[in-house]
């Protein structure tokens, strides 16, 4: 190797030592979002470079500052390649993928300037995550906003179904289900009355008979109009017939009459033959010309005759084609109302069970006047398999996770979708009754159990709407304000970093 034209002896050892790199402690992080009443998340976090070479620290449990002390090599070859530095925080979960907590994204470009500009073979600094993304918050916002767009739509809605849920296993007597009913007024709004649905169906069915018997009357009706027709149409073509004929004739007629005339004058010219005066045959010419104006008169007459009785014709048959318009009309608006009924009509909820897992879905549909919302909101709690019996992600004990997903959808493409899960396993169903209260004696296959979907999903009528959505973005405010009171401190000297030669 040669510098300024004098030449260099490196020993390949030194060269390999002499390499600049750069190590990455990984030292604390404080004041993480606590999930719940004491708990903690059991934190780690995965750092690298976009290149794709990453590590990952070890798990903290039960903590909410975890301290790593855990130390990584990266070589200053491999940032000058690399566009941004990451580090991403996860918690991690037993039972399924591990749950992204935040991230913070570091352009290479600072520790090169860094470097650059130090020129040392050792140095330090201190870099502050000042920025954290929680999908929790993401979550909050979306669902008061979706909440906020359905009280919006809910002022111009023609048609809004009750979504209340029962799921029976077993029927179960009036008598307790009136005790229960008396218990608590929550549980009211979510039960099925059966002889209301009853109602409903005869009353649907005799809509439907109404509507059969119309659709009959209307068919009978315009065939009777058909024949009417016809025979209107014979009749005419009878009258045009007889006319025809009598013009034909008084043609034959007036056409004898002149053979006469002339076979007369002539048999008088050779009887007398006598000359004719001047005068007759002037009284003779006048005579003839006021036949050829008769006659004329009598064919204008005729032709005017002919034309006003064409047109009475096809104003009559104006008014028919316009009457059969109306009937065919008036028959599509009664199939369609007839099917529109029969649409609305389909709100029997399905349920569907296996060995482990519960699954429910519901679906309304809110016609307005110029979108038409869809919303479909899904229910599944599993329970999981015991040990011995399969395997995979839900194998190991006999534990139970709940989440449910809301996906409402328009006509025109835009949709929301909101879900939540609730992955915690040791104070299953305590925390759900404490903190959003979304099911209520939850029990799984071989009894009988109810879901009670409040706020969002108890959508029994705009007034009501509109009510339990303020209970519910009321509640959801004060849970955002616990979690995320600490939001502008979150994090204080997460990690130091060192550039030196070994």
């Amino acid at each position: 190797m040669s510098l300024n034209g004098q030449t260099l002896s490196i020993n390949p050892k030194q060269a390999l030592i002499t390499q600049p790199f750069i190590q990455i402690r990984l030292i604390q992080m404080k004041n993480a979002y606590k999930q719940g009443i004491n708990q903690n998340y059991d934190l780690f976090a995965k750092i690298g470079l976009d290149l794709g070479n990453k590590y990952q620290t070890r798990g903290i449990q039960n903590s909410a500052d975890p301290i790593w002390k855990q130390q990584f090599d990266f070589t200053l070859e491999e940032f000058r390649k690399s566009r941004f530095f990451n580090i991403i925080v996860y918690d991690h979960i037993n039972f399924g993928s591990d749950e992204f907590m935040g991230n913070q994204i570091i352009p290479t470009n600072y520790f090169i300037s860094q470097f650059n500009k130090k020129g040392i073979t050792l140095f330090k600094f201190s870099i502050v995550m000042d920025q954290f993304y929680d999908f929790r918050k993401e979550f909050f916002e979306n669902e008061i906003e979706t909440l906020e767009i359905i009280e919006q739509n809910l002022s111009n809605t023609k048609y809004m179904k009750e979504i209340q849920y029962l799921v029976p296993n077993k029927k179960k007597d009036t008598q307790s289900r009136n005790s229960e009913n008396s218990q608590n007024s929550m549980n009211h709004l979510n039960q099925v009355d059966e002889s209301k649905f009853q109602i409903n169906k005869t009353q649907f069915q005799n809509q439907s008979s109404q509507n059969k018997s119309i659709i009959q009357n209307d068919d009978i009706q315009q065939q009777s109009d058909q024949n009417q027709l016809e025979n209107e149409n014979q009749q005419q073509e009878y009258l045009e017939q007889n006319q025809k004929n009598e013009s034909q004739k008084v043609q034959s007629q007036n056409s004898e009459i002149q053979a006469l005339k002339g076979v007369k004058t002539s048999s008088d010219q050779m009887s007398e033959c006598q000359p004719q005066t001047q005068q007759q045959q002037c009284i003779q010419q006048e005579q003839k010309e006021q036949q050829n104006q008769e006659q004329i008169k009598q064919n204008q007459n005729q032709e005017q005759q002919d034309q006003n009785q064409n047109k009475d014709q096809q104003q009559q048959q104006q008014q028919q084609n316009i009457q059969q318009q109306q009937s065919i009309q008036n028959r599509q608006n009664r199939q369609n109302y007839i099917l529109q009924q029969q649409q609305e009509e389909k709100w029997e909820n399905r349920t569907q069970w296996d060995e482990n897992t519960c699954h429910m879905s519901l679906e309304v549909e809110i016609f307005d006047t110029k979108d038409l919302y869809k919303i479909k909101v899904e229910v599944v709690a599993i329970k999981e398999s015991r040990e011995g019996q399969g395997g995979g992600l839900f194998s190991g004990g006999d534990k139970k996770v709940f989440f449910y997903e809301l996906f409402i959808k328009r006509n025109d493409g835009l949709c929301w979708r909101l879900e939540r899960r609730y992955k915690q396993i040791r104070k299953f169903r305590e925390d759900l009754m404490q903190q959003v209260e979304e099911v209520r004696g939850v029990d799984f296959p071989g009894k009988d159990f109810m879901l009670n979907l409040k706020g969002t999903f108890a959508l029994t009528g705009p007034e009501e709407f509109k009510v339990q959505s303020e209970k519910r973005k009321q509640e959801l405010q004060n849970f955002y304000d616990e979690i995320f009171r600490y939001e502008k401190i979150y994090s204080l000297e997460c990690f130091e970093s060192f550039f030196s030669y070994p």
